[in-house]
């Protein structure tokens, strides 16, 4: 089976993920899928929200969103093809709080996987005494256990985030298996070498005189250069000693730049201004 790659750039979706976050490394190896929210996105307000798109394919499939409230939302764009393991309450799921390392796939009562609207309470909700396994409050590191549908299979993944109250959370990174129904460990992410991941962190992109350089660069490195719009600008390759792509043609303003190591197949995106 073909696994299916991150490494193809969806502009739509990133577009709306890029006015928030300056970059998205995402891994690939033969199972997982995984994609590191670089910077972490961290809430510290009452209306702020944000939409993971589990397999970049243009779909938002969680949203979660602060309230004034004692909770957080933790929205499915489409009740059909996503799910959260949360305990059924009415017409919403009170999402388990999973530890590193566990099945995301396998279900224990009272948690089974929903289609309702997720919601994390901060505190004991006042109808459960035990409050057991659904109590948000001050975590850290902390997983959800999600599904979602493609080509109708059902895929299982993970979603990592600390959470202090309902104004202040913080989500980090999440994953998924690329094989149809096989389950994966809350935390798992890649076989890869995490130094690769790392030296790919690394590199800035300084823009000067109509010109990008790339910084920190240790490997050779395909670049695409995007409009805001998604269109398709420009690609080059870049080493440590050939760093610099002249854009004297473009005109000022944001861009949308993807970095893949030709080695091991990582890729970066990141934002841009032009000025």
């Amino acid at each position: 089976m073909k696994t299916p790659s991150t490494s193809s750039i969806k502009i739509p979706f990133l577009i709306m993920l890029l006015s928030v976050l300056p970059g998205i490394t995402n891994l690939i190896n033969a199972q997982i899928i995984y994609t590191d929210i670089e910077p972490d996105f961290t809430s510290i307000s009452h209306d702020t929200s944000f939409a993971i798109d589990m397999d970049n394919d243009g779909v938002i499939n969680f949203n979660f969103k602060s309230t004034p409230e004692s909770y957080l939302f933790m929205d499915l764009k489409n009740y059909q093809s996503n799910a959260i393991k949360s305990e059924q309450l009415g017409w919403i799921g009170l999402v388990q709080v999973l530890e590193a390392g566990v099945s995301v796939k396998t279900t224990q009562s009272p948690f089974n996987w929903n289609s309702w609207t997720g919601v994390l309470f901060i505190g004991c909700y006042i109808s459960y005494a035990q409050c057991t396994g659904n109590n948000w409050s001050n975590q850290t590191d902390k997983y959800i256990g999600v599904r979602f549908k493609i080509d109708d299979q059902w895929h299982y993944g993970w979603i990592r985030l600390d959470v202090s109250d309902n104004k202040n959370w913080t989500i980090k990174d999440y994953a998924y298996n690329a094989t149809p129904e096989e389950d994966l460990l809350t935390g798992v992410t890649t076989f890869l070498n995490t130094d690769d991941l790392e030296l790919l962190k690394q590199i800035k992109l300084v823009t000067t005189n109509k010109k990008i350089t790339a910084l920190n660069l240790t490997e050779n490195m395909n670049v695409s250069l995007y409009s805001i719009t998604g269109s398709h600008l420009l690609t080059a390759t870049l080493n440590p000693s050939e760093n610099i792509i002249p854009i004297t043609a473009f005109a000022s303003g944001i861009y949308i730049v993807k970095l893949e190591n030709m080695n091991n197949g990582l890729s970066s995106v990141r934002k841009i201004i032009l000025k």
